[in-house]
This record gives C-alpha cells, structure tokens and sequence, in this order.
C-alpha cells in the first residue's frame, strides 16, 4: 500500500466531488479561479446581447412591455464603470475624500497624580457640606458628606488595587466625623451615634475618646441621663471639663452634686459663663446665702481679656495711631472685646440674682455687691451696678428711691453721669414735670454734646409744650448725632404728622421700617398716615402688615373693617369687625356697627345679644334698652318689648324718646295705656319747654339729654347714626287716641331701627262663600 501526500489526497478528493456534483460545485469554484472583475462584465454583456436579441424577437408584438433588467445589474459593476490600464478601480469614490491621520491616544495620568486629584476632591465635597451646614441647609449637607464618605471607600479600594500604600486615616476621620455631624444636624440621632461607634472602635485615630463627649451630648438629648452620665465620666480621660456632667446633675434634680462639679470646674479651669451661669444660680436654687456670696466673689476673680496693647502704643504719633485703629479693628481683637463684654455681662447679671436675698433688704444687698464689684479689677463696673440698682427701683415701682440713686451721679462728671441725666429727665418727664425734665435733659446735653439721648428728651419736652418747630430741630441733632436713633426718628415722624406735614411724616416712618422691619407701631403709623391721604388700598396691605405681626390686636381688625366698609365691601368689613368683636367683646363702636350690620341683613335677633351687651357696659344710657326692644319688636315679641320699654320708663321717666316708642307700641295693641303715655308725654314736653324759656332769660345754655345721665341729646344722635331712621305717620295714632285725649300731644316718634316691617294680613282675608251652596258629607261633620 502506497501512501499519498496531503496535496494528492486533496486534488483526489476535489475531482471525486466535481465528477459527483459538476452543476454544483463548479459555478462556486469558477470565480475563485478567474478574474472577478472581467468575469462579471462579460457576464453582463452576455446578458445584454441576449436581452436585445429576445427584444427583437419581439419586433411582432410591439405593445408587449419589456421587463425590468434593474435586478441583473451589480452595485458598481456596469459597462461604464469597467477600468482601463490607467485607471484605479474605486467604486465607492473614496480617492475623492479627505483622509485624517489617526488621533494621538491620550495619556494617561499615573495612578499617584490620580488618587491625588481625588483626595482634592474629596476635600471639596466636606467643605461644601460644612457650608451648607452653616446656612442650614442640612439635607444638602447630609448628601455631601454622604458623597465624600462613597468617595474615599473608593480612593481607598484604589489604593489597595495598586498596591500604593495605607490610606490616610486623616481623611477617612475627616469624612466619617464629618458624615455624623450632619446626622445630627438632620436629627438622626440613631445614625449619628452609630457612626460615633465606628470612630472609637477605630484605633487607628488619635484622641477618639473625645467623640465620647459627642455621644453623650446625644443621649442627653434623647433624654438618656444613665447613659449620658456613663459616656462623660468615660470621656473624663481624655477632657476633664465636668462642665456637661454639672448640668446633667441639673437636669436630674442633683443641685449638691452639680455644685460640686461646678466648683471643680472653678478650681481648674474657671470662666465667667461657669461662674456665673451655673454656680452662683445652684446656690441661689438651695436659698444658701453664704456661699452665694462665695460664689459671686470667685467669679470676680476670674481674669478678663484686657486691651494691654493701648497702653503700649504712644499716643500724639499718627504711625501709632493708624496701628491702634488696625488692631482695633483686628478679628482677634473683637473676639476678645466680645469675651470681656460677656464676662461683664455674666456680673451684672449675677448681681442682680443674688442681691435681693442675701440679705435682709435689695438695698443692702445691691450695695454689699457694688462694694464687692469696687474692690476687684472690675470695678469700672460698680457705676453700671448703681444704673441698674436705679432700674429695679422702677421696676419695682419705687421711684422715689430710683431718684435718689439716680441724683448721686450729679457730681460725677463722667459717662455714667449723664446717663442718669437722661433717666431722670424720662422719669421727670412721664411724671409731667416738664421743667425738670427739661433741666436735666440739659444736664445731660452739657456734659456730652454727642449724646442723642439728651437731644431726644429736649425734645419731647417741646412736643410737648406743642413747641413744634423746636422739637424738629432736637430730633434733627439727636439724628446728626446717631443716624440710627430710632426714638429721635419715630418723634420727628409724629412731629410732623402734628404739623400736618403727612408726607415728611410718611418719608421719616418708612425710614424707621426699614431698620425695625416688623414693628408693628411703625408699620400701624404708616397704615394710619395712608388711610389719612385716602390712599385706601395702600392703608388696607399696611394694616394687614401689622395684623401678621400682632395677629389678635382688636384695634388693627377695627381699622381694617372700616377701611373695607368704606371701599364698600359690606363682606370684608363684617369679616373683620367680627374678629375684633371676638378678641375684645367691649368695643362699643364694633358692637354698634355689627348690630346695624345684622339688622339690615335682616337678622334683629342676632343685634339684639349686642345691644343687650352694651346696655350691660352702660347702664345708664337709655339708647342701649331702646335699641333691645326696638329689635324684640322687630322680631315680633310685641309684649316682650312692651315690658322693656316700661322698665326703661321707670328707669328714665324723663326721656322722649321711650315715651314715644311707648305710644306708638301701645297703640299698635290697641292698649289704653296709651292716653296715658301721651298725657305724661305733653307734661313733659311743657316743663322742657319753661326751663328752657327760662334759662333764656337767665342767659344759661342747657342741653336737655334724652334720658337721665344719658351725655347724648337724642336717641338718633346716640344708638344709630348708620341705621335709617323713618318717622311715624301722626294719622295712625290721632285715629287711636282721640278717644283718650282732650288736647293735641306731640306723639311724633322716629323708630331707631328704621321701620317694621309689615305685618302678614291673610287671616284678614274672607271668601265670600254662599253657605246655601255648601255640600257637606256626613263624614266631614263632627261625632
């Protein structure tokens, strides 16, 4: 057996399968072996010639429509595209565009420059969440910080894959103490404390115990005081301030034990918010006066912040002075202007706790303070200490002893004395003693041409002397002197407005909004000056202004009802008068706008609640029970208005008017008794008549009142000035008591609530029925 090479086996097996499938095989292999390019155009031209010869064949049958050759034709292989020798086959035309050399690949940042780039980064995002924490825009901090916590497990996962090192445990505390801040901030408190946890289990950290401190202050909040109390003795390791621990004690009723933290606190480490705020305020708790005095001692001890450098630099160099302004004006130098006036401000207010009981009297304690205060290093304070011992006198309504502590300062020739100038004038002043309010305004003057305050007194004494010209030209100086002096600024604004200058009134008062925003004196003086120029609707946003501020003020809810009613919306008004009615059930002028409101809405039983309200605040005016029974008659309780009347009667037997309204309701019944009425009627309208011919002649001027301490001359003058009034046709009562009377009465009477409406009269209507024709069944009579 002969054996074969691989190229033999294979021609054998081409030729075995040619000879088997020939048809097949061979139209696949011929391209393969011929040109493409040629092969394909004789094969078209082949086509072509063959199609116009079956063309002419069918010369004979010319109207035969050829068909569509389109199929056979090759994308770009047509007889018109064939290449010549110096020709380059192309046929998707691509020697025509415009070839660009490949793009250079970007380089790649090495693995150190990127984890750099992202810590930067990482930074950026805390920061942002910091400040966004400072403008409380807590849900945006939370998100940042939760950002930066993702981004630094993946700077980490980084630098693991790369193999580059440890992480930065800085960074890693920096986001996850981060992230629980503003858990906190966002009142997670779970989560908060959870990362907390994660932070002291990490050894990695320095200091971590500290974070114990924040733990506790979350267990304080949520009301844990076991749990508070064990996290701040765990963090006394690492802080020894017992400051928290002393006002856990508080919260849990311990004062001994809070005090002895307090003390331990005083001992190490002691500050004025320490010594003031809570020790002292302990002792003063247990009543113990003692150690209040102790107390108050210890804390005058403490050092305050001292401008040392003032006294370092000369004074008369102007190189020095313009560094004593920088350093005056220095960050660091405010901050400790703003301690020493806090600690200043922690004495006072100890002083003023302590001394009304550790002795006997306030006095002699004040003064065992003040002397106390004297003899420390802050004894610039003691002339403070006597200003407000002043202060409490008024509080206390003691203005006598105010005086007197005020009028020691008179020989003082020093910021304190003129301060007590200006309290004296004020007192003088509200005491109306203007002379001497005066005098000691010019006091003050005197001794400080710049103090606002003194020119602000002067003048309030001329307004009040209705010296206005005088008074404009204090205010002005008080404002040269202090552009923000708002009481120089409100005075010149009511000066003005006294002048009847409402526009330079308005101008000074819109001035005052602008630097007291939500006051509702200014804001109601703007509304009221608008309301005055008729700009109503400007008046209306104005009062609404202050009805936001002071939502239950009755005086605002009145204006705004007048307002309304004067533009003519009935709606709005009633909507607001009721409210004030509602806050302050005591206003007449509400009381008698809401009773014309109900009885011209045809509502008389709602008024009459009013009215009786009123007749409750004025007994002895006689409009109120008149305007009862006038809206009793209205709603048809004829004899219920006939008793009111005749109590009013014996309660005012010299008014007019309830005789009248007497008559005519009497008259109406068809009762007798109103002969009667009309008979008292004409004796007192004829004794009226000789006292006032007889004062005539004596020269006197009377004013008769409808009733007895009525002050109104006429019930039309008094209940109803808005309500209509109609008069009574006299025909009506001559027809009912001609019978009663021998001479002519006056019975004219003019209803207050307008007129009655009339009466229903269908029972007055008959059929005029034949009872011939009536057929009635058995079974409609009666058993």
């Amino acid at each position: 057996m002969c054996f074969q090479t691989p190229q033999e086996t294979i021609r054998q097996g081409l030729q075995i399968l040619l000879q088997r499938n020939a048809k097949i095989i061979r139209p696949l292999i011929k391209p393969i072996i011929t040109t493409p390019c040629l092969q394909t155009s004789n094969f078209f031209f082949f086509h072509q010639q063959q199609s116009r010869g079956v063309t002419a064949s069918r010369g004979a049958n010319a109207t035969a429509v050829a068909r569509p050759l389109t199929a056979i034709r090759g994308a770009g292989y047509t007889s018109s595209r064939i290449t010549t020798a110096n020709q380059t086959y192309d046929p998707f035309n691509q020697s025509g565009r415009v070839t660009t050399p490949f793009a250079e690949p970007k380089t790649v940042d090495p693995p150190e420059k990127q984890m750099k780039m992202l810590e930067n980064s990482i930074h950026r995002i805390v920061e942002e969440s910091i400040l966004a924490n400072s403008k409380e825009e807590f849900r945006v901090a939370l998100d940042k910080a939760k950002e930066a916590v993702n981004k630094e497990k993946s700077l980490l996962r980084q630098k693991e894959q790369s193999g580059m090192g440890e992480s930065n445990n800085d960074l890693a505390f920096m986001v996850s103490f981060n992230l629980a801040n503003q858990y906190v901030a966002n009142g997670l408190f779970s989560e908060a404390m959870s990362s907390y946890q994660q932070l002291i289990k990490n050894r990695t950290f320095a200091n971590i115990g500290r974070l114990r401190l924040n733990i506790a202050n979350l267990h304080f909040r949520l009301g844990q005081y076991a749990l508070a109390l064990k996290q701040y003795r765990m963090a006394l390791d690492q802080d020894e301030n017992m400051q928290n621990i002393g006002l856990l004690f508080i919260k849990m009723g311990q004062y001994n034990d809070a005090c002895t933290s307090f003390e331990f606190v005083m001992q190490e480490k002691p500050d004025f918010k320490t010594g003031m705020i809570y020790y002292p305020v302990f002792y003063y708790a247990l009543a113990d006066r003692e150690n209040m005095r102790k107390s108050f001692l210890r804390l005058l001890d403490v050092h305050a912040e001292s401008d040392d450098f003032e006294k370092l630099v000369p004074e008369g160099d102007a190189q020095w002075n313009s560094l004593r302004e920088s350093l005056n004006n220095d960050p660091l130098h405010r901050l400790e202007r703003q301690a020493k006036f806090e600690g200043e401000r922690c004495i006072l207010m100890a002083a003023k706790l302590i001394s009304p009981v550790i002795e006997d009297t306030f006095t002699v304690g004040y003064q065992w303070c003040v002397e106390a205060i004297k003899e420390s290093t802050h004894n610039h304070l003691a002339d403070d200490l006597e200003i407000n011992k002043a202060v409490l006198f008024l509080r206390q309504k003691d203005v006598a002893q105010a005086t007197e502590t005020l009028r020691s300062f008179e020989k003082r020739s020093n910021r304190m004395a003129t301060n007590a100038a200006v309290n004296l004038s004020t007192i003088y002043y509200l005491q109306g003693d203007v002379a001497s309010a005066e005098k000691y305004a010019e006091i003050a003057r005197d001794s400080d041409p710049y103090n606002a305050a003194a020119f602000v007194c002067l003048g309030n004494c001329s307004l009040r002397r209705s010296d206005f010209n005088k008074a404009k030209d204090f205010f002005l100086c008080a404002l040269d002197n202090d552009a923000a002096c708002v009481e120089a600024l409100y005075n010149l604004g009511l000066t003005y407005r006294s002048t009847n200058q409402l526009e330079k009134s308005m101008e000074q008062f819109v001035k005052l909004q602008m630097v007291l925003r939500h006051q509702p004196e200014v804001l109601f003086q703007i509304a009221n000056l608008n309301e005055e120029l008729g700009n109503d609707e400007q008046a209306i946003e104005w009062y609404l202004q202050v009805h936001t501020v002071v939502p239950s003020d009755e005086g605002v809810l009145q204006k705004l009802g007048e307002t309304f009613d004067r533009l003519g919306d009935r709606q709005q008004a009633f909507q607001y008068y009721s409210d004030s009615y509602r806050h302050y059930p005591s206003n007449l002028e509400v009381i008698r706008w809401l009773a014309a409101y109900y009885t011209e809405m045809h509502v008389p039983e709602k008024a009459i609640s009013l009215y009786e309200r009123a007749a409750q605040m004025r007994p002895n005016e006689v409009q109120w029970q008149l305007a009862v029974a006038g809206c009793t008659q209205r709603v048809g309780n004829y004899h219920k208005a006939l008793q009111i009347l005749k109590s009013t009667r014996s309660k005012f037997p010299e008014n007019i008017e309830c005789l009248r309204a007497l008559i005519r309701l009497c008259t109406d019944l068809g009762l007798k008794e109103a002969g009667d009425y009309a008979s008292d009627l004409r004796k007192l309208e004829h004794s009226q008549n000789e006292t006032m011919q007889e004062n005539k002649r004596t020269g006197t001027s009377v004013t008769y009142s409808s009733g007895r301490g009525s002050g109104l001359s006429s019930a039309a003058s008094g209940v109803d000035a808005m309500l209509k009034s109609q008069p009574t046709s006299a025909e009506s009562l001559s027809k009912s008591t001609h019978l009663y009377q021998t001479t002519a009465v006056d019975t004219s009477y003019q209803d207050q609530l307008g007129p009655l409406q009339d009466r229903p009269r269908t029972s007055r209507r008959l059929m005029n029925v034949e009872t011939d024709d009536l057929d009635v069944g058995s079974d409609l009579l009666p058993l």
